[in-house]
């Protein structure tokens, strides 16, 4: 049973504290067929037109996107995720989008609308790519790195901090030298002890699965990225890092990793629920500037929130079938049914804000 409180377009589904036991939602009754979500496939991909204003900077990079394809195949209710360089590329990469052609998705065989599809466009000149040989570093930018590790490495951070802000706002930067910078800019937050930025700055690097980073560099901070999700309890990520690992072989004997993904599994497994520490980035890239958003991947489907400072103003949670809104209140509970499929938390606000998400075990 659904219980409505306040007067809203589109609701979770809300609990009460303290609520009702209910039977487990990822039981299946027996004689029940299993749903089966079938993701759109493209089958008309038009490139976006390269912003004359980057062109002639020689900048390269990327925009990450989340949008729904209706059960025509159409694109609609685009939005940008992330983006390596401010805004130069977004409207670019929007209206290629739009113009896409898609196989909608189907459920148990039917066309379905789909409303978590996701895609990161990258803006790439070859020419120039080519004029800097192979992987792309010009003289000046490897000589600029050199001194940032060595900043880096003697423990001057703001000092490496201010070498590196500088490469970024030159914005002459292609897509192996953005890698490198986002790099370097890891270690900067590991050194200061800033676990969720160095996170960030970690994903931004390395999202293409280091086509613009050397395997080694890449296989060598995977370990260091599993272990940055599991101590910020982003234990669906970090499951599946964790599994990437395994698939190359990278586990190292008397590493932590082993024993850390059990720690994972035991928690998963018992009855306690935990928190998970959020943060409205100002410098994450996304939503607008009076409203930026933090995005988490839930593995838990039960939420709360609790200790917000700063303003919170709505909480989206898209799903591969569903996109509802809610406010965000400590004295309520958030359940997301299983059928609606995959799905991303998205918290609204004032960039700043800080809470925890707590994430309920199954009752």
């Amino acid at each position: 049973m659904f219980l409505y409180f306040r007067l809203l377009a589109a609701i979770l589904f809300l609990l009460p504290l303290p609520f009702a036991a209910q039977a487990d939602p990822n039981k299946r009754p027996e004689g029940k067929i299993e749903a089966s979500i079938i993701p759109p496939k493209p089958i008309k991909r038009v490139p976006p037109i390269y912003p004359s204003a980057a062109a002639m900077q020689w900048l390269e990079g990327w925009v990450d996107m989340r949008f729904v394809v209706e059960t025509d195949g159409s694109i609609s209710d685009i939005f940008v995720e992330d983006a390596s360089a401010g805004e130069i590329f977004k409207d670019a990469a929007k209206k290629a989008i739009k113009k896409w052609e898609y196989e909608p998705a189907t459920l148990n065989g039917k066309p379905v609308r789909y409303e978590n599809a996701q895609v990161r466009l990258t803006f790439a000149l070859e020419d120039f790519s080519e004029k800097k040989g192979n992987r792309g570093a010009s003289r000046k930018f490897r000589q600029k790195v050199k001194k940032i590790d060595k900043a880096l490495k003697e423990r001057n951070l703001e000092e490496a901090k201010e070498m590196i802000d500088e490469l970024v706002e030159k914005k002459n930067t292609n897509l192996y030298e953005v890698s490198h910078l986002y790099i370097r800019s890891f270690n900067y937050y590991l050194y200061k002890n800033e676990p969720r930025l160095a996170l960030r700055e970690l994903n931004r690097a390395i999202k293409q699965e280091g086509k613009y980073i050397e395997k080694s560099v890449y296989e060598s901070v995977l370990t260091t990225k599993f272990l940055l999700e599991s101590h910020l309890t982003y234990y669906k990520s970090a499951l599946e890092t964790y599994e990437l690992l395994e698939k190359n072989d990278l586990l190292k004997e008397g590493d932590r990793s082993s024993e850390k993904v059990q720690e994972i599994r035991n928690v998963l497994a018992g009855s306690d629920p935990f928190r998970v520490p959020g943060y409205i980035d100002p410098d994450c890239n996304c939503g607008t500037e009076d409203e930026r958003f933090w995005y988490y991947r839930p593995i838990r489907r039960h939420i709360g929130f609790e200790k917000i400072s700063g303003t919170v103003n709505r909480l989206v949670v898209r799903c591969e079938l569903k996109t509802l809104e809610a406010e965000v209140d400590p004295d309520w509970e958030y359940k997301i049914p299983p059928q609606w499929g995959e799905c991303g938390v998205y918290v609204y606000g004032i960039e700043g804000t800080r809470f925890n998400m707590i994430a309920i075990p199954p009752r």
